[in-house]
């Protein structure tokens, strides 16, 4: 016989140590004996959830290498599995990263100095499908917002340098061999214990 059971708080099959079993009597007042044997517990109705996983690249360059920009996706479920692995990550992972380069010296007279420039975003979020020590679904899309995980990142360099030789010894081997650069990056990020 199967004995349906309701759902009290956050319960967790992990958490479980011991079962208790009792039998009640409701049609006989008087006293009984006798034994009870039980065994084949089991949990019916197993969830199991198929998920993928997917990824999307796309690079660009335009007028002979003027201008190059780039771009990367990929998500991958919470119940996504790899051809190694028993069960999911428990989170739906994205990333997003966005790059872009070019040079000044394509589009400004720079008297032979090169001046590259590039710029980087990436954003990286997990949702979890379950709250922390438990394994019951998370249903409310407002509390799995609640506990995801998310970083920014936003970063830029540039450099200078010289693309020709200078004729004179001084210059060539002072000012040509500068090679002066700067780089920036800023990272945001979201997590529940912040």
């Amino acid at each position: 016989h199967v004995y349906p059971v309701r759902l009290v708080g956050a319960p967790s099959l992990q958490s479980v140590r011991f079962l208790y079993a009792g039998v009640r009597n409701v049609s006989n007042p008087a006293p009984q004996n006798g034994e009870i044997w039980m065994n084949d517990i089991y949990t019916g109705d197993l969830l199991r959830d198929y998920d993928h996983a997917g990824r999307l690249s796309a690079n660009i360059s335009m007028a002979g290498g003027a201008l190059s920009l780039g771009g990367n996706w990929a998500r991958t479920g919470a119940d996504y599995r790899g051809l190694r692995q028993k069960r999911g990550a428990g989170a739906d992972n994205s990333t997003l990263s966005l790059n872009a380069r070019t040079d000044l010296q394509y589009f400004l007279p720079l008297g032979g100095f090169s001046i590259p420039l590039s710029a980087g975003y990436s954003n990286n979020k997990s949702l979890p499908k379950y709250p922390p020590n438990s394994d019951t679904e998370i249903v409310d899309a407002a509390v799995a917002d609640s506990l995801r995980t998310q970083s920014n990142t936003r970063s830029f360099s540039t450099a200078l340098s010289r693309r020709t030789t200078s004729k004179g010894f001084l210059m060539r081997y002072t000012f040509d061999a500068l090679r002066p650069n700067f780089s920036w990056s800023e990272t945001r990020s979201i997590s529940p214990a912040s």
